[in-house]
This record gives C-alpha cells, structure tokens and sequence, in this order.
C-alpha cells in the first residue's frame, strides 16, 4: 500500500464472518472492523453508530468521499487493480493463478 487512502479488505481472522478493512494513512497502517449484520456492513464497533450499508461496495464507495468521523483518511480507488497490466493478470496474483488450474 503505497499512498494514503490506498487499503485492502480482507476475511477478519479474529472475528470471523466481520471483514478487516487495512488502509494507509499519515505513513501508519490503520486497522478496522467491517462488521457484517443481518441489516448490511457497518464500519467499526456498534457504540461508533456508522451508517449501515446493503452490501460490502456501497460501503467502500461511500468512505471514499467520507471518512465518517472514524477513518484517518478516505479510502483511494487510485490504486484499484494494480495487479492487472493491460487487462492481464500480473505474475503471481490470485487470478492467474486461477487461470493456471
């Protein structure tokens, strides 16, 4: 992640069936919980009261022109897909490794 903004969103390992939402920001790696409820994604603990959203994608459009008062930063697309070189899949990433099977 090479520029503030840049992020990944990932499956959560300490608390499975959330997300984790990893972003760059001020030089510093930030973490948070994506909380998945039976009303949509929600970023950060219940008390913060975030918006709720119907799917992962309005979520993540939504903090990038928003930092909704808990991100350091909003979230950049600039950097969206650069594992593709002229539509081909980049050595070694999950896609051509896909194609390979």
């Amino acid at each position: 992640l090479s520029q503030d903004g840049a992020f990944i969103v990932r499956d959560s390992q300490s608390q499975p069936g959330n997300f984790a939402l990893t972003m760059k920001a001020d030089n510093m790696m930030h973490h948070f919980i994506i909380r998945s409820t039976r009303g949509g994604y929600t970023l950060g603990a219940d008390h913060l009261r975030q918006r709720m959203f119907a799917d992962l994608g309005s979520l993540i459009v939504h903090y990038t022109n928003s930092t909704g008062g808990c991100l350091p930063t909003t979230l950049s697309l600039e950097e969206f897909n650069t594992l593709f070189d002229n539509g081909k899949a980049k050595k070694g990433s999950h896609e051509e490794e896909e194609e390979e099977e």
